[in-house]
């Protein structure tokens, strides 16, 4: 018996084997009879189709994703429109689906009991809490979840720490609550003497912690005190929050490193 060779097992050959029968002490001799057990050796090779694992699978190259850019191309897109925001005159072509699923406000005066005192029904809602600029970067961040309505806007301008200032609390007004945080965080980044006051008014007001935070700090260390005082915000401040001064020269006092400051301050709130 040839022990190394090989058959192949189809239908046209399904058997194979030997005419002539072995004796038994030939097997015995050669190992594989013993007991009265006959041992047979033999190698089955089964060929089935290849398996491709994840490792052997080649790499391809998927496309980013592209969600964003199709949400802003339905910005302003009146053909798709099924609603339509007029703010303080000028109009915004907008969806009722996109406004709801990103704006809790927005979502009850589009679909809960607040539409029936609107022109929702008709396609129509008046907006006119806020300005209209202000309304398109809030527009702009519900579609596409990006703040780049303001990047023409330079960062040592003014004109921009009040857009901000703006458009955080239309986002505290519309319950957009990350760009609230996203404007809070801009705006600690941009604390000056002549806004400080009025951003803390605005940060109370809108219970922004951290710019709260931000803005005590600053005035705790700033050297320029008579600037501050002098701002519109500051005076602001004092006749609409009054009761809230009186907490902020405590906290400013204990931050102090030097108390020679806090008389003047007291001094020139008297006048």
């Amino acid at each position: 018996m040839d022990g190394s060779t090989s058959r192949v097992f189809s239908q046209a050959f399904p058997a194979w084997g030997h005419l002539r029968f072995m004796r038994r002490r030939e097997l015995e001799e050669m190992g594989f009879v013993r007991d009265d057990r006959l041992t047979i050796e033999c190698v089955v090779n089964v060929v089935l189709d290849p398996v491709v694992t994840a490792g052997d699978a080649p790499e391809l190259d998927h496309p980013p994703s592209n969600i964003l850019g199709h949400l802003a191309g339905l910005l302003g897109d009146k053909g798709t429109a099924d609603v339509t925001l007029v703010v303080r005159g000028e109009e915004f072509a907008a969806h009722r689906a996109v406004l709801a699923m990103r704006s809790p406000v927005f979502k009850a005066a589009l679909y809960g009991p607040m539409k029936e005192s609107t022109d929702a029904n008709a396609g129509r809602v008046a907006i006119d809490s806020v300005e209209p600029a202000v309304f398109r970067a809030l527009l702009h961040f519900i579609y596409t979840d990006t703040t780049a309505a303001m990047d023409d806007l330079d960062d040592d301008d003014d004109d921009k720490a009040q857009m901000i200032m703006h458009l955080l609390e239309a986002a505290d007004r519309y319950d957009v609550e990350r760009l609230k945080l996203i404007c809070e965080l801009m705006l600690c980044k941009s604390i000056a003497v002549d806004t400080v006051a009025a951003t803390l008014a605005m940060a109370d007001q809108h219970h922004c912690q951290k710019l709260k935070e931000a803005c005590i700090e600053f005035l705790a260390t700033s050297k320029k005190m008579e600037g501050v005082m002098e701002s519109q915000g500051y005076e602001k401040m004092k006749l609409s929050c009054p009761s809230f001064m009186v907490d902020l020269w405590e906290i400013i006092g204990r931050k102090m490193t030097s108390y020679s400051v806090i008389p003047n301050i007291y001094a020139r709130d008297k006048d």
